[in-house]
């Protein structure tokens, strides 16, 4: 047995050393595949770039309505409002570009600003528009005119436009103006998405030196602001300048019109040839001495039943139909427009240009047409004396709204508190005034001006004959009532009209003549003439009866 166990062990060492040579030829050498052998041990489940096919059974479920928002934000298109913008002084804008894209890149303020307007770039024409490019944005500069500001160096205006927000094809200047007072830019935009009460945009940045004029600058910003809103009356116009070399984010807190009022249902009729016909058959089938006779003479009574009898003609044979008005339409606005807009979006969207421009061109005919049309509506009304159409029509284009107006919060005894507290403030100051104006010791009647005159010329005929018949005999008359009684004598005599008073040269003239007279009111000398005239009548009629 043990022989056997020894046998074993020596076959066993043998084969090994006859083995061992193999392996390590074949350890050295190694097995190589290639990359199709490798590919076709195992077919995968499925090759790149093509959709998988996944059993219903196993197929992963949404999770709840909210499922891919955060996908589908990401696709969407950034759309305010209105444009939120950053403004600020930069003082030499090219040595801060570094900043400004570091800022894009990393924060999102800067990331979704629809435009960034800066004063103070100190830019020249010596610097290149790609040394002040920031990616994402179109730029827009205002470099300053040596000549025209007076200055070599300083100044300038820079404005960048977000691409996500704007097309550059749709950003023009609409103004510029370069002064030793003010720096100004007007750009016209006209974004991808805007409220429908906004026609466009346009964003004036304004920087005025130190050692410019206020009211000069003052006077060419409102000139070039009201001449733009004159050319774009529906325009979104926003006005940004200095902010004491701070970055001032405005973001945008408007809510479209759409969304502050709710949409209205109303009901109209649909008239056609077939409900003419057939209220034209209700109406003559009728028997209208059965209508008539029971209310007899009375016209009230068989006005209304006549006038509920032919409302209910027709709304039994006219057809309606409940329309859905929202805020923000135009009254011109028809549903051939409405159609033509949704033809234009649709073309955006499937990113057809041809199909684009002709769909453009044909809604602004379209649109050109509309407007006349109502024009033209609104004109008949006018002519047909339909005052009541007319001015609902006004308040629809305006935005009137009459109803739901809120007022303020508060009571009467709250007001009348406030309005004896300002007229306290505006006793005292007329006090003051009339102080010096006119000395102690004259008469009430001196200190009369203006509404005061007027209303001592309200009295009645016998008040003023009474009071020019007493005058001799109250003693001693002041010099404003001999002043008043030359005018009078002057307009009568020489039969000058009442406006003579109103003339610019006469009022001069008194003025130089004695600068402390009050000039009474027209009224106030017609009633001194009347009154006088009826003095001098009750004389005569004495007279002649003695």
């Amino acid at each position: 047995m043990f022989w056997r166990l020894e046998y074993f062990f020596l076959c066993f060492a043998v084969l090994g050393l006859f083995a061992a040579p193999i392996s390590c030829a074949e350890k050295r050498s190694g097995i190589v595949y290639t990359r199709d052998q490798l590919m076709a041990l195992r077919p995968p489940s499925f090759v790149v770039g093509e959709k998988p096919q996944i059993p219903k059974e196993v197929r992963r479920k949404q999770r709840g309505t909210k499922a891919g928002v955060k996908q589908r934000m990401k696709r969407q298109r950034f759309k305010p409002c209105v444009p939120a913008v950053i403004t600020g002084n930069v003082r030499s804008l090219a040595n801060k570009m570094d900043e400004l894209e570091a800022l894009t890149r990393t924060q999102r303020e800067y990331r979704e600003a629809s435009i960034m307007c800066f004063t103070e770039t100190w830019l020249h024409g010596l610097i290149p528009d790609s040394n002040v490019t920031i990616a994402g944005f179109t730029t827009v500069r205002a470099d300053r005119d040596t000549t025209a500001a007076g200055k070599k160096k300083g100044g300038g205006l820079a404005v960048f436009v977000s691409n996500r927000w704007c097309s550059p094809e749709h950003i023009h200047v609409k103004e510029r103006v370069c002064s030793p007072d003010v720096e100004l830019i007007a750009i016209g935009l006209r974004p991808y998405y805007l409220p429908r009460e906004f026609t466009n945009v346009i964003a004036i940045t304004v920087y005025i030196p130190p050692t410019g004029k206020a009211d000069s600058a003052c006077d060419v910003i409102h000139s070039v602001t009201a001449d733009l809103q004159t050319k774009h009356p529906g325009a979104f116009i926003l006005i940004t300048g200095k902010s004491d070399h701070n970055l001032v984010l405005l973001s945008p807190s408007y809510t479209p019109v759409v969304q502050q009022q709710p949409v209205t249902v109303r009901t109209v009729m649909k008239w056609s040839d077939g409900a003419m016909d057939c209220l034209r058959d209700a109406l003559e089938t009728t028997n209208w001495s059965a209508l008539c006779e029971p209310h007899g003479e009375d016209l009230d009574g068989l006005t209304d039943c006549v006038s509920d009898y032919i409302k209910f003609c027709t709304e039994n044979s006219v057809p309606t139909k409940k329309v859905r008005c929202y805020p923000n339409n135009k009254p011109w606005v028809t549903s051939d427009l409405k159609a033509l807009l949704n033809k234009k979006k649709r073309a955006f969207t499937a990113g057809d240009p041809a199909e684009l421009r002709s769909v453009q061109k044909e809604l602004k005919r379209s649109l050109k047409e509309s407007k006349d049309a109502y024009r033209k509506k609104l004109e008949e009304r006018l002519e047909r004396n339909q005052t009541r159409d007319v001015w609902s029509g006004m308040r629809t284009i305006t935005g009137f709204q009459k109803k739901g107006i809120r007022s303020a919060d508060g009571n009467v005894d709250q007001a009348n508190e406030l309005n004896q507290f300002f007229n306290r403030l505006w006793d005292w100051v007329e006090q003051s005034r009339n102080a010096e104006q006119f000395p102690a010791g004259r008469s009430d009647r001196e200190r009369l001006t203006g509404d005061e005159a007027d209303d001592v010329a309200e009295q009645t005929g016998d008040e003023q004959q009474r009071s020019w018949g007493q005058a001799e005999k109250s003693g001693p008359v002041s010099r404003k009532q001999k002043l008043d009684e030359a005018l009078v004598d002057m307009i009568v005599k020489d039969g000058q009209p009442f406006s003579i008073i109103e003339d610019e040269g006469f009022q001069n003239f008194i003025k130089i003549l004695d600068p402390s007279y009050s000039i009474p009111s027209r009224k106030t000398v017609k009633a001194m003439v009347e009154a006088r005239y009826t003095v001098a009548k009750e004389k005569a009629l004495a007279e002649s009866r003695n």
